[in-house]
């Protein structure tokens, strides 16, 4: 995927097709998130942005922007990246993009849990939970029980894991967010006290990643895709539940 939009994106340059080649540069930029390379992804999405403001291609914009506020704070300037990302909303509601704001709380969530507030981070994913199509409801209700469990609210973080789990069952798999999804379910059993069930899952995200890094033919990638991708790496380091 990252070589194709690369290609697609370099070919539009080379066309002095500008337009065409910063939405391919959004997608490169995303391509290098999900393997982990968030330097790489944040310097190409500052450019991209920069670029979509000069030509006023205020999709294109706000898309950088939203994928630049997670590969910010996933290089290591979380508050940073948190303030990107509700600028990424902020700029979606402004021309009523149901998509992109949707995928912003999403992160939102994401990186107010990682910011440690539980409570924030709910209500983000409450929002993306109501906003949210099928693919996107997966990840949406697994951040909000990764949210209720930080909370302590077992019974609610249970009913939304098995609901998101149900889901990704159906779908087979998401492009965005299924390691978070499927270890959030990993943890609401153990904190639920069910480890047999637990077990069964968290094997179950191992092989899923496996299956998945086999398809990355670079090994630097592959490597960067199953070590430096937090939830990736977590699935593994996790220990088994007794």
């Amino acid at each position: 995927y990252l070589d194709q939009t690369e290609l697609a994106a370099r070919c539009f340059e080379e066309a002095r097709e500008e337009r065409h080649a910063l939405t391919f540069r959004t997608s490169v930029g995303f391509a290098h998130i999900a393997l982990g390379q968030y330097a790489e992804a944040e310097g190409i999405l500052r450019d991209t942005l920069a670029r979509a403001e000069r030509m006023r291609l205020a999709h294109t914009r706000v898309i950088a922007k939203h994928n630049l506020g997670y590969a910010v704070a996933l290089a290591g300037d979380l508050p940073a990246g948190i303030a990107i990302e509700r600028d990424a909303i902020e700029d979606a509601k402004s021309q009523q993009d149901r998509w992109v704001e949707c995928v912003s709380y999403t992160y939102l969530a994401d990186l107010l849990l990682r910011a440690s507030d539980a409570a924030g981070a709910l209500d983000a994913a409450l929002v993306a939970r109501d906003l949210s199509d099928d693919p996107n409801r997966v990840l949406a209700l697994a951040l909000c029980a990764r949210a209720e469990l930080a909370l302590g609210q077992i019974d609610a973080a249970r009913a939304h894991a098995e609901a998101s789990n149900a889901l990704l069952n159906e779908l087979g798999s998401i492009e965005d967010g299924e390691a978070l999804a499927r270890l959030a379910f990993v943890e609401v059993l153990e904190a639920s006290g069910e480890a047999a069930s637990a077990r069964i899952a968290l094997d179950r995200a191992r092989s899923r990643l496996l299956d998945r890094a086999q398809k990355i033919s670079n090994e630097a990638r592959r490597m960067s895709f199953l070590d430096d991708v937090p939830d990736h790496a977590l699935t593994f380091s996790r220990p088994m539940p007794a």
